[in-house]
């Protein structure tokens, strides 16, 4: 069943994976990236914004932290290491392991996010 993931309002997001680094962790052909690839039909549930204020002892002060969810088509290439690209140019990081799980009566990957801004 594809009613979930064939949508309006889904989007295509490109996925930035590390490539290949040194013993140092520098990237041997010197592209911060040595892979891209994209995946489309993703639902983007999103967290509440937090406002980290000025006296926040893990943020820089009026820095945003937001996040959400990811939801992807069965067998989406997303890794805990990935950095996704959103439509919009943003980009955000991959926070946990993604999941095969059930939405309604389809089934896919769900991963969490988290940006900050």
């Amino acid at each position: 069943m594809d009613l979930l993931f064939g949508m309006s309002g889904n989007q295509t997001i490109t996925i930035l994976r590390k490539g290949a680094t040194d013993e140092h962790g520098d990237t041997i052909d010197g592209n911060e990236f040595g892979e891209s690839h994209t995946i489309s039909n993703v639902l983007v549930q999103w967290d509440d914004a937090m406002n980290s204020g000025a006296g926040s002892d893990h943020f820089q002060q009026d820095q945003t932290v937001y996040g959400g969810v990811f939801m992807l088509p069965v067998g989406s290439d997303i890794l805990p290491t990935d950095i996704v690209e959103l439509e919009g140019g943003d980009k955000v990081r991959i926070s946990g392991r993604p999941s095969t799980t059930a939405f309604g009566l389809v089934s896919g990957v769900a991963v969490r996010f988290r940006g900050v801004t």
